[in-house]
């Protein structure tokens, strides 16, 4: 089944439709770690639609080393665990910043109507464009005294 969602990973625990689980209970170093086989105690996390799950599997990869999950991580001897909230809000955070950078770069740039879109060499549209300018300014002047 695929995650019809663009940006929202899904996150569950016992969940054999994952693209990839990570380890949530052991030692400190393997905390977080991805794996490619499915056990019912790991957390399964499902790719969004714009996401390759290779690509989700190596940036889990990246944020193990990194030491993010050992941040989050509960447990005051040697067996630590994750709690799958914090799993779900690092997932929420980094669909945030997917989202943003999406919309940013599908964002349409309209220019505005007073700047120019075409180089003119012809100085007779300088000129008119002036004109027109002063126009507008003295119609603006007149209706701010007409209101006086």
């Amino acid at each position: 089944m695929e995650n019809p969602s663009l940006f929202t990973w899904i996150v569950k625990t016992n969940y054999p439709d994952a693209d990839f689980w990570l380890i949530n209970k052991g030692s400190k170093e393997k905390l977080g770690e991805p794996v490619k086989e499915f056990q019912p105690y790991l957390t399964g996390i499902k790719c969004p639609a714009l996401i390759l799950p290779a690509y989700g599997f190596y940036m889990c990869l990246y944020l193990h080393q990194k030491g993010i999950w050992q941040a989050h991580s509960h447990g005051v001897i040697n067996l630590k665990h994750l709690r799958i909230k914090y799993i779900k809000q690092v997932f929420q955070e980094i669909a945030t910043d997917h989202r943003l950078q999406h919309e940013a770069r599908y964002k349409s740039f309209v220019p505005s109507p007073l700047v120019r879109t075409e180089i003119d060499t012809d100085t007779d549209t300088d000129t008119e464009l002036e004109e027109l300018e002063l126009e507008e300014l003295e119609l603006e002047r007149e209706e701010l005294y007409a209101v006086m």
